[in-house]
């Protein structure tokens, strides 16, 4: 899959460029995203799911190739823009917050766990599973939020000064 949406990648990329001077409308965009939304609220077959890949392309090509769209104006908004800023460093910290509260349902509240779909969710209630859903996604964004203050910007700024001096020091 990552080679292959590593090459896709390249592949709306040249598709982009072939098309850029192209006069589309927003209604393609709007299509695209509509067209990814239905997908991606829909349970899909295991076959199925590799259509994501092309989905995705298109929608990326669409909204690139329409920047007036009013979906372009959308994802323009500040919160969407810093999300989109984070969204990597979320992605990899959620997985440690959503391990601790498995492990707080199971230890603590003594919820029963069971095997769905090759995940392991525990059974609380609407309430309790309301709650946790809330508290783990403030705490995802907290996780995110100080490991993107105290370690990637730290790393990046001493990857510059370090680039801008010649590199590492020869011994």
């Amino acid at each position: 899959r990552c080679i292959c949406g590593f090459f896709l990648g390249c592949l709306t990329c040249a598709t982009y460029r072939s098309l850029r001077g192209t006069a589309t409308t927003g209604l393609w965009a709007l299509l695209a995203m509509l067209g990814l939304v239905v997908f991606l609220n829909v349970h899909w077959a295991p076959e199925n799911r590799l259509l994501i890949l092309p989905i995705s392309a298109f929608s990326v090509t669409a909204l690139a190739l329409a920047p007036t769209s009013p979906i372009n104006a959308f994802l323009a908004w500040r919160p969407f823009q810093w999300l989109g800023e984070v969204s990597y460093s979320l992605y990899m910290c959620r997985a440690l917050v959503l391990w601790i509260v498995r492990q707080v349902c199971r230890v603590v509240l003594h919820a029963p766990v069971v095997l769905v779909d090759g995940a392991t969710p525990a059974i609380v209630s609407a309430s309790t599973g309301a709650l946790l859903s809330a508290v783990s996604l403030v705490c995802s964004i907290l996780i995110t939020w100080l490991a993107l203050t105290f370690i990637a910007a730290r790393g990046r700024t001493r990857t510059r000064a370090l680039w801008a001096r010649g590199g590492a020091k020869q011994s």
